[in-house]
């Protein structure tokens, strides 16, 4: 049965005023003060000129009354002036009002501005609450808590005004607070712990504790520790609210709030202990802050006894969602594991967490984490020309029909792509619109919503912004999106050294190395797909490269290339690594740059040390045998990794190294080369001759063992030694037989390293095959001015790609190295949604290797695709 309503409201025009009256004042103010000044702005027209007069009154009122309560409690008239100010005494609102406190009270200030030209006048009005300067600062929850001996007992204490108004982050900047945890242990004796304090802002717990400035080192230790501290602090300081842990048996916690204004507070709480007959206890905790729905979420579960199995369930809105028993391959007293957030966990979720203890108590402990309740799902980046899906899930937990409205915010950069009842769209035709709304009603359970829209730019990054709205809250997405170009990418680089040592100026010019126009004349073929071509200029110093081009660093962000296993860990561990000691040596580094560096190097550590066998090799990838190249490489980044002042955030263990560098002796040979017969080389050390490769191997062995060498210890580090001479005789050997520029390049370094005296030939022998030269890209669109002003030296790169679709205008090897062969077969259903592709490769180089080695296969699929995993 459908249902009409009728509703009429009026239109009317709106006219810009001549001129407008604008006030500010704060919106609180507090009862200690003696005044505030409020503000008032007039705009008006500029081919006007006003003159008038002003009045201001001002007025007071109870909160909670209405505006009839206001009582008048001054009127002046302050000369014209297109922006002046006013102040509002508060002992002359207490006479006024006849009240001792103003708390709770609210000042209207009202300003009439007349113009004698026009005989108009404007009136505007702001208001000020006035609230009690009496701070309230307790701990949060009840007065007495419940908790577990020995197990990590956290809690909040905050502080506010007393009618719940938040300190402002200036008053709390320049605030103390101290934590003192008073433990009873078991013979009843109380026992007063170490103070939790908070310091003021600029003011630093590592200051009482003395410094030693003998040393940098020392001195970068406490800045790190600086940091750390306003990191830990910060939360208090914007907000008033501070998160404590502390372990004890039975506690008395007493926190004292002081602030630089004068202003005092305590707060007391009692916790006491949680009955267990054999006292043994379990924790469970998150670090989890809240869950999304696709992603895990992580659970630590303690236990002041050691244990093997231990059981959880999820629960939510009363209902089991999961369930699972798990067993750790040995006994411990701390695990850590994750589960995966469905939809049918928000709006929260409750993990219980049980285990047997070795009486046969059955010990649980639970804990609870929100969900977010709308989630969205996009992809980061599709191609120029196709659609974008945007799949919004609400969520609904409730009982009843939930509305909720979903808002395609207007823009310039993209349109909404309108569909039939059936979900039909005319594809070289489609209904496009600026702004949508789109009410939808989520039953119980789950809703989804797909939104179809249409990028309107040729490339670059563009911000899709999504409202959604609904009784229970209000969530604004953000989505960052990526066009990318039509076709294939060809790159190509260009790039120069500005010097400047001796000169204050220089003029340079790029090629651009391609053409203007993509049509080729009287051919069905392009050069390049219209609107593909893009470049871009980087400069760096001539010491050092670009530096965090992304975070984390990676193959993809630096080559472009999406690579795996240990090679790919290595790169993205030494750029990471010599990307902050650059920043270092420079005085660049910021602590923000330096904690999630080293988070991100420990990251790429861990899922090194997947690949580590227990003799001390490591291999290239899971199916990989152990390899001296490999390991070499391994213990080359992680000995020049180790840096003391960084240990106590990223550690590198010398036993490691040992282990390594003792495997790798172990296959030299007794002429001092190293040979890895059974492991594939990177095609740079592979020749037709075996005997160079030998050469590049054992140089590249050499450096390695040379830089891990300081970290060695004992007997190892003497047959180190005695490995690196013998390894320099051969390659000292060795030099006169050297053709190829890549092992000419490696066995100078080498030779450099270790500060032979056949060095200096090494590299006269390098500087002999150097190629020089300007210009070899023709001139085909122009070219890039460069202006050069300053000192020093820098490198210049313009970087130029472009998409082909034509397969004779890709870049080949000298050699085929590899054969592929691609079949693809779309589904007949879904709109050809269903994609199977079938990649056949074979290795073509057996003359040179009998197998390949580790590669890469980039498949790229349509945009907003899932990539299940692949089959062979």
């Amino acid at each position: 049965m459908q249902q009409v309503h009728e509703q009429q409201f009026v239109v009317e025009r709106y006219y810009i005023p001549i001129f407008e009256v604008i006030p500010s004042a704060p919106a609180y103010v507090l009862d200690s003060d003696v005044k505030y000044t409020s503000g008032v702005t007039t705009s008006f027209h500029r081919s006007r000129v006003l003159n008038g007069n002003t009045t201001v009154q001002v007025h007071a009122r109870p909160v909670n009354t209405s505006i009839r309560s206001y009582r008048l409690v001054s009127e002046e008239h302050p000369p014209w002036s297109h922006q002046f100010s006013n102040d509002v005494n508060l002992d002359d609102v207490r006479s006024a009002v006849g009240s001792r406190s103003l708390a709770g009270w609210v000042v209207r200030v009202t300003t009439s501005v007349h113009n004698y030209f026009m005989g108009e006048t404007r009136r505007s009005f702001i208001e000020t609450r006035i609230i009690r300067a009496q701070l309230k600062f307790e701990f949060s929850g009840a007065k007495t808590v419940v908790f577990k001996p020995g197990m990590p007992f956290e809690g909040h204490v905050y502080v506010m005004y007393d009618d719940n108004q938040a300190l402002s982050p200036e008053k709390l900047s320049g605030a103390n607070l101290i934590i003192r945890p008073v433990v009873t242990t078991s013979n009843g004796q109380l026992k007063t712990l170490p103070e939790v304090i908070v310091p003021a802002k600029g003011e630093y717990l590592i200051n009482s504790k003395g410094s030693n400035k003998k040393k940098y080192g020392a001195d970068f230790k406490h800045w790190m520790e600086r940091q750390a501290e306003d990191a830990e602090f910060g939360q208090f300081r914007r907000t008033g609210v501070y998160h404590f842990r502390v372990y004890a048996n039975a506690i008395k916690m007493t926190a004292t709030y002081k602030d630089e204004e004068g202003d005092k507070a305590t707060a007391e709480m009692r916790a006491v202990a949680f009955y267990s007959p054999n006292e043994m206890y379990i924790h469970v905790g998150t670090s989890t802050e809240k869950g999304r729905l696709g992603e895990n979420a992580v659970i630590h579960l303690r236990s002041n006894f050691e244990f093997q199995v231990y059981s959880y369930v999820v629960v939510s809105k009363g209902l089991v969602i999961h369930g699972s028993t798990e067993t750790h391959p040995h006994p411990t007293k701390l695990v850590t594991f994750s589960i995966p957030v469905s939809s049918e966990m928000a709006p929260t979720f409750k993990l219980v967490a049980m285990v047997v203890s070795p009486v046969g108590e059955l010990v649980a402990d639970s804990v609870t984490i929100p969900v977010q309740s709308f989630n969205l799902e996009s992809p980061s980046a599709i191609r120029r020309g196709e659609t974008l899906g945007v799949r919004l899930m609400a969520v609904n937990n409730l009982k009843e029909e939930v509305m909720a409205l979903i808002v395609l915010e207007a823009s310039d950069d993209y349109l909404f792509v309108e569909t039939d009842d059936d979900g039909e769209v005319e594809h070289y035709r489609p209904n496009l619109v600026g702004e949508r709304q789109h009410m939808v009603a989520v039953p119980l359970s789950y809703r989804e919503v797909y939104l179809p829209i249409a990028p309107q730019v040729e490339q670059g990054t563009i911000t899709i912004k999504i409202r959604t709205i609904s009784q229970i809250r209000r969530q604004v997405f953000d989505i960052d999106l990526d066009i990318l170009p039509e076709g294939a990418t060809v790159t190509r680089y260009n790039s120069l050294l500005l010097d400047l040592k001796n000169r204050a100026h220089v003029l340079r010019f790029l090629d651009i190395p391609v053409e203007e126009s993509p049509i080729i004349p009287y051919s069905k073929f392009r050069r390049y797909v219209f609107g593909s071509p893009r470049a871009s200029v980087t400069l760096c110093g001539d010491v050092f490269g670009p530096v965090f081009p992304s975070t984390p660093i990676s193959t993809d962000s630096l080559l472009s290339r999406s690579l795996h296993g240990t090679k790919a860990n290595l790169y993205n561990l030494a750029s990471t690594l010599w990307s902050l000691h650059y920043l270092r040596l420079t005085n660049q580094l910021k602590s923000r740059v330096l904690y999630r560096g080293l988070n991100t190097m420990n990251v790429q550590m861990a899922e090194l040390m997947r690949l580590y066998n227990y003799d001390g090799s490591f291999i290239a990838q899971k199916a990989s045998d152990p390899s001296v190249w490999v390991t070499t490489w391994v213990i080359r980044v992680l000995g020049q990794s180790q840096f003391q002042d960084w240990e106590n955030h990223y550690f590198v263990d010398r036993g490691l190294l040992g282990n390594s560098d003792q495997w790798i002796l172990t296959n030299q040979k007794r002429d001092g080369t190293f040979e890895d017969d059974d492991y594939p080389f990177p095609l740079e050390i592979q020749s037709v001759r075996n005997a160079t490769r030998k050469i590049a191997l054992t140089a590249h062995v050499l450096i390695g063992l040379h830089q891990c060498s300081e970290g060695l210890e004992g007997s190892l580090k003497v047959l180190t030694a005695t490995a690196k001479s013998r390894a320099v005789n051969y390659l000292e050997r060795s030099m006169s037989r050297l053709t190829d520029p890549y092992e000419v390049a490696i066995v100078t370094y080498a030779l450099t390293l270790t500060n032979s005296p056949a060095k200096e030939s090494a590299f006269n022998a390098m500087h002999k095959i150097r190629r020089e030269g300007e210009g070899m890209i023709p001139n085909v669109w122009g070219h890039v001015n460069i202006i050069g002003q300053g000192a020093g030296q820098a490198v210049l790169q313009l970087k130029v790609q472009y998409g082909i679709d034509w397969e004779e205008l890709n870049d080949v090897p000298k050699r085929r190295y590899f054969d592929l062969s691609i079949d693809e077969n779309y589904s007949h259903f879904g709109n050809k949604s269903h994609v199977t592709i079938e990649a056949c490769i074979r290795w073509l180089a057996t003359d040179e290797a009998k197998t390949s080695g580790p590669t890469t296969l980039e498949v790229e699929t349509p945009s907003g695709s899932s990539n299940p995993m692949p089959t062979s």
